[in-house]
């Protein structure tokens, strides 16, 4: 798996969208909040397809041993 590390500095619009995703709990912090809109960026543009990417997050779900009923994802969701 590659890893990249680098600076990101953002201001204006784009600063204010990060703040409002990580405090209406769209994402954990700012740095989840980069690394979603990559991926969702990647996927609008064809480059990551949704069901690979859904694969592999079933699978770390399987692998995490948590488990959850239809009725617990159902509150969730509502919650969110």
């Amino acid at each position: 798996m590659k890893t990249e590390n680098f600076t990101v500095r953002l201001r204006g619009d784009v600063a204010e969208v990060v703040d409002e995703l990580v405090s209406r709990g769209y994402s954990e912090s700012k740095t989840e909040a980069i690394r979603t809109s990559l991926a969702f960026y990647g996927m609008h543009l064809g480059l990551i397809s949704p069901k690979k990417l859904h694969k592999k997050v079933l699978a770390k779900m399987k692998n995490s041993g948590k488990r959850y009923s239809d009725e617990e994802i159902n509150e969730q969701l509502k919650s969110i």
